[in-house]
């Protein structure tokens, strides 16, 4: 058994330790809340409307108002890249179902 001196090190040394995880996680959450703060996600419109010359989109959590100038200018890489998701989206889900009848033919 160590001395007094030799458990209160390993003590202190235990309680660097947890600060230090404590902080990690800490920063771990930092990264979190700022990616949150920095990207809205919006799963599904609600609503959209115009007033005062502003495009308005209202989401679950949200309402997105943007300038309609900008918004005409980019609407053509918009769509490039809706339809790109698009048909990624449906190649892999017809990938499934391709994958699903033939597990269902070897059964």
């Amino acid at each position: 058994m160590g001395t007094s001196k030799d458990i209160l090190n390993d003590e202190i040394y235990e309680l660097e330790q947890e600060v230090k995880e404590l902080k990690e996680a800490h920063k771990e959450k930092d990264k979190q809340t700022e990616h949150k703060e920095r990207y809205v996600y919006i799963h599904e419109i609600i609503s959209i409307w115009e007033d005062h010359e502003e495009i308005y989109f209202e989401t679950e959590n949200n309402t997105i108002v943007v300038n309609p100038e900008t918004f005409f200018t980019d609407l053509p890489i918009i769509m490039d890249l809706c339809l790109k998701a698009r048909k990624s989206h449906k190649k892999r889900v017809l990938e499934q179902i391709k994958e699903q009848l033939k597990t269902e033919k070897i059964k």
